[in-house]
């Protein structure tokens, strides 16, 4: 395929991926609530998708850089399609526990190797350089924009859906085979049918040699080791990692945090969960359309420092998000996330730069597992900074983690510098 091919599969194929996983927010809780399940019960659950998918992230990035990207991803939207279906029909703990589980392998095997399969492509369309990067941070900040339109429009379908489906005689609760929370869930299922379809017509597997079982399974070890030792041994991904473990705690504030500030602002929880909704889903549109961004901004501004500048002022915006009323908080946080869009495509070249192709999901895996862990820290420092200062103390902790996460840029900054002037101005083209 040529370069805009492959940046129209990539953007397309994104939008599909998480289009699914956007009906399946709001109502994810809600439906194991309309089961009978306790908010102790549904929060195992959520412990169980946690903890399965940080164990699963670096194998199944292993055996992404293994076997093939395309072959993982088919394998991922099935396994998911089957979770939304046993979560659509399940009546008790055991039943969503696995379909937790379930789920949580699917997002295990789908993330990275999407990603790493547009990165190979363009690797191989272009030598390093100017190109290479300049295409890499489009087709990152393209796929970035379907992914928050994606989100936002599977958050607000969810719930239309679902009370369409309560509107048109299905109960809102019980244990009957299906509930009018159901519905979404069985919609998304259908949208992973069509989403494996499209990976098997739009990418072209990056070509890996045919292995045994055995084969594979011994060539999965390996290759999480050799991901970890170069992450761990390259000083841009050292720094990297730095931010890995900041930026997603930060942003947790928008789903612990956020919530309470509403009930606390509105006093009525329910029409605190009014306003949330469309809040999250203006949010994810937000995000998307500035990712577009990212290639404008290379150009005028250099990929680290607009970075840098974005993250920075995200955090900025988290400090606000508490400093006032509600209008305060829906413009703060709506801010947050326009400036936090395009970060990702800004960062994608100075990653995928230091990883041969055959590490690259696995890298992808580190990063994801990072940050699980930035999240379970992040939920308890934001936890324990409401119950001691309130929430507009937790959010200025959030801004603090977030702004914090521009200085490892500068190290990043630091090591193409004397890279550049070790090995000659090829590096410094990146920068």
């Amino acid at each position: 395929m040529s370069e805009r091919r492959y940046v129209r599969a990539f953007t397309a194929l994104s939008a599909l991926q998480y289009l699914p996983l956007g009906l399946v927010v709001p109502v994810e809780i809600l439906i194991m609530q309309a089961r009978g399940l306790g908010a102790g019960e549904i929060g195992i659950v959520v412990a169980v998708i946690g903890l399965t998918t940080a164990l699963l992230e670096l194998p199944t990035g292993g055996l992404a850089d293994v076997v093939g990207r395309r072959t993982v991803l088919v394998a991922g939207a099935v396994v998911t399609l089957g979770s939304l279906l046993l979560f659509a029909t399940a009546s008790d703990l055991g039943l969503f526990l696995l379909a937790g589980a379930a789920f949580a392998v699917g997002k295990a095997l789908e993330s990275g190797p999407l990603e790493s399969w547009f990165v190979d492509a363009v690797h191989d369309i272009h030598p390093p350089g100017e190109r290479r990067d300049a295409t890499l941070t489009l087709g990152l900040g393209r796929a970035g924009t379907a992914t928050g339109l994606a989100l936002a429009a599977g958050a607000v379908g969810g719930g239309l859906v679902a009370e369409l489906a309560r509107r048109g005689g299905l109960p809102s609760d019980g244990i009957t085979a299906l509930v009018a929370l159901s519905v979404p869930l069985l919609v998304g299922a259908l949208l992973l049918v069509v989403h494996v379809v499209a990976l098997l017509v739009l990418m072209d597997p990056h070509p890996f040699p045919r292995q045994g079982l055995g084969a594979v399974l011994r060539g999965v070890g390996p290759a999480v080791a050799d991901g970890g030792r170069l992450v761990v041994g390259d000083g841009v991904l050292r720094w990297f990692g730095l931010r890995w473990l900041l930026i997603p705690a930060g942003f947790l504030a928008f789903e612990v945090v956020t919530p309470v500030r509403l009930s606390g602002l509105l006093s009525d929880p329910a029409t605190a969960a009014a306003v949330l909704g469309p809040l999250v889903a203006v949010c994810f549109v937000a995000q998307g359309l500035t990712a577009a961004l990212a290639p404008v901004l290379r150009r005028r501004l250099g990929g680290l420092l607009a970075a840098g500048l974005a993250t920075a002022s995200a955090g900025a915006s988290f400090v606000l998000a508490g400093a006032g009323g509600l209008g305060v908080l829906v413009a703060a946080l709506v801010v947050a996330h326009l400036v936090i869009g395009p970060v990702n495509a800004l960062n994608g070249p100075f990653l995928h730069a230091r990883v041969p192709s055959n590490r690259r999901a696995t890298m992808l895996s580190f990063e994801s597992v990072v940050a699980n862990l930035s999240v379970a820290a992040g939920a308890i420092a934001l936890g324990w900074s409401v119950d001691v200062g309130g929430t507009p103390a937790a959010f200025v902790v959030a801004g603090v983690l977030t702004a914090l996460a521009a200085l490892p840029l500068l190290g990043v900054a630091a090591v193409l510098r004397r890279e550049a002037a070790t090995v000659g101005p090829r590096q410094a083209v990146t920068t």
